[in-house]
C-alpha cells in the first residue's frame, strides 16, 4: 500500500497540486488523502471506502485507477494472509489441581424456593377452596330437607 501512496503523491506533485486543492476538488477529506498518500490502511474507515477514495484520487491525477486497484487488493490480501497465518501452539500452564469447596446443595437455589412457594400457596388455596364448597353444601342439605318436608304434607296442622 506504501508503493501505492507514493505513486499518488509522485503524480500530485508532478501536476503541482497541494492536497488542500485535491480535497477541494474532489472531496475526499485531507486527512484520508493523507493516510492514502502514507499507505495507512487503519487510518481510513473501511477498505470498501478506501477503494472508492483510491478510484477518486487516481482518476483526478490522471492515473490509471483500475492498475492501482488491483495493487490495492493485493496488499489487502497480503494483509490477510499475515493476520490469518498460523501461530504456534502454547500449552497453557497447569495449575495443581485444588478441590474447590462448593455449596453442598447445589441444587437448591432461589428460583426452586421461590416455585416451591408459589406451588404450596396454590394447593393451599385449593384445599381450602374445596372444604368451603363442601360446608357450603353441607349446611344446604338440611334446609332442603325440610322445605321439601313443608311441602310434601298435605294438610296443614292448627
Amino acid at each position: 500500500m506504501e508503493a501505492i501512496g507514493r505513486q499518488l503523491q509522485q503524480a500530485r506533485e508532478r501536476l503541482g497540486l497541494s492536497l488542500e486543492e485535491v480535497e477541494r476538488a474532489t472531496r475526499i477529506r485531507l486527512h484520508h488523502l493523507q493516510a492514502l498518500e502514507r499507505g495507512d490502511l487503519a487510518a481510513l474507515p473501511s477498505p470498501v471506502q478506501a477503494r472508492g477514495f483510491l478510484r477518486n484520487y487516481a482518476d483526478f491525477l490522471g492515473m490509471d485507477s483500475d492498475g492501482l486497484l488491483l495493487e490495492f487488493a493485493e496488499s489487502l490480501r497480503a494483509n490477510q494472509r499475515k493476520r490469518a497465518a498460523p501461530r504456534p501452539y502454547i500449552e497453557p500452564a497447569t495449575r495443581p489441581s485444588v478441590q474447590v469447596r462448593g455449596r453442598r446443595w447445589r441444587w437448591f437455589s432461589l428460583d426452586l424456593l421461590i416455585s416451591a412457594a408459589v406451588i404450596l400457596a396454590i394447593f393451599a388455596l385449593l384445599v381450602w377452596g374445596i372444604n368451603r364448597a363442601v360446608i357450603s353444601l353441607e349446611s344446604r342439605e338440611p334446609a332442603q330437607n325440610a322445605a321439601s318436608l313443608l311441602r310434601a304434607s298435605p294438610t296443614a296442622s292448627p
